[in-house]
Formats: structure tokens, sequence, C-alpha cells
């Protein structure tokens, strides 16, 4: 069996870079999913 260790956590996504964006941006209502033409 192999050992994971995990040394961080971050956040990266559609509607925030940081943990403070994100959390704003679920509190406004933004999903982050748009249509692609």
């Amino acid at each position: 069996m192999r050992r994971t260790v995990i040394t961080g956590f971050g956040i990266i996504s559609s509607i925030g870079n940081n943990k403070e964006e994100v959390l704003a941006s679920l509190k406004a209502g933004k999903s982050g999913i748009e249509v692609c033409a």
C-alpha cells in the first residue's frame, strides 16, 4: 500500500481563485457555467 500526504489545500475555479472569492461568488449566486459557442 502506498501512502499519500496532503501538504496544502487551495482553490482555483471559474468563480474565484481563493476561498474568499469563491465564497463571495457563491453568496452572490454566480454559477461559473456559461454557454460555449
